[in-house]
């Protein structure tokens, strides 16, 4: 797992115009919403002094004010929406990009343009596929949650319903964590292996399931870093009072998105190698006989492909 991280760092670090397209795409998105809010603020808000009272710090009367743009604030809720709907679809369109430059050389945005073009399709395909996984782990906290209410029923206290909706929880977050993990291991098969949405789906779906541990353990230890990057700057954040506090703030964030871009892509590196390693023992299980000349050449190959053994000519 130590080498996968350090390869992801290495990937990220010297494939560094992917994350600069990611953060741009990030920053156009905040943007478009971000402008939208202050054209909220400033038509509805302006008379009333909210921007200042808010930079002066939280005002309850906040809440009451916001009573009085509810159609404004409607329309923007529903720009969100469609935002949101926007970035889904932009995040899917760049990862085929993504993958296919972490495993080239060099990068080059023609091409990364291009891999995420032709890929888009059947990413979108597996998007679909991954949509009704989503329930489980709903399914998974309403079962739990079932539980503990028949249990605090026939109890004095309430505990065995916290104990039970909590551990729903935490089994639900290894759900979404395991179907995340085959949305992103089926991606790789697309790209490095060709294979159809389908069969990239089941294919990740049966290695995610035995190398659960690997996969897992890679994310936890990049969300580890983000999160030691949040704490820093959450203590060296100046207080927003002031014009130059607000502007402190607003680079801290700043920095704090780029480096999630950053270590994002460097997840991503770290999961392809870690990919990749496991695909070079499964080549290496299949016995000679049963290796099939493919009827598609990969889009893209691995930095370091495995070579097959070489047949003896026949007589």
């Amino acid at each position: 797992m130590i080498q996968s991280i350090q390869t992801g760092l290495k990937r990220a670090q010297t494939h560094w115009q992917v994350s600069v397209i990611v953060y741009a795409v990030n920053l156009v998105f905040a943007l478009g919403f971000a402008l939208a809010f202050k054209n909220v603020l400033a038509d509805e808000f302006a008379f009333r002094d909210v921007s200042k009272r808010l930079l002066e710090g939280f005002d309850f009367t906040f809440l009451s004010d916001m009573s009085y743009a509810s159609a404004s604030i409607s329309s923007l809720l529903k720009m969100l929406n469609w935002l949101m709907v926007g970035y889904l679809v932009m995040s899917i369109f760049l990862s085929g990009g993504i993958i296919a430059s972490l495993l080239r050389e060099k990068f080059s945005f023609p091409d990364f343009f291009a891999d995420s073009a032709r890929y888009v399709g059947r990413f979108i395909v597996l998007g679909l596929l991954f949509a009704p996984t989503l329930l489980v782990p709903i399914l998974v906290i309403v079962i739990f949650s079932a539980i503990g209410n028949a249990q605090s029923e026939s109890a004095i206290s309430e505990v065995p319903l916290v104990i039970w909706t909590a551990a729903g929880i935490g089994i639900a977050l290894i759900k979404l964590a395991f179907f995340y993990l085959v949305f992103e291991v089926a991606k790789f098969e697309v790209v490095c292996e060709s294979l159809k949405p389908f069969q990239a789906f089941v294919s990740a779906f049966k290695i995610v399931l035995k190398h659960f541990a690997a996969f897992f353990g890679i994310v936890l230890v990049f969300l580890a870093f983000v999160g030691a990057i949040g704490g820093v700057l959450h203590v060296l954040a100046p207080k927003g009072e002031t014009g130059a506090g607000v502007f402190a703030l607003a680079l801290m964030q700043q920095a704090l998105v780029a480096s999630r871009v950053f270590l994002r892509v460097a997840t991503v590196g770290a999961l392809l190698k870690t990919y990749q390693d496991i695909r070079a023992v499964l080549a290496e299980q299949v016995p000679l006989e049963h290796i099939q000349t493919p009827t598609e050449t990969p889009a893209i190959h691995a930095e370091e492909p495995t070579q097959q053994p070489k047949e003896s000519p026949s007589s």
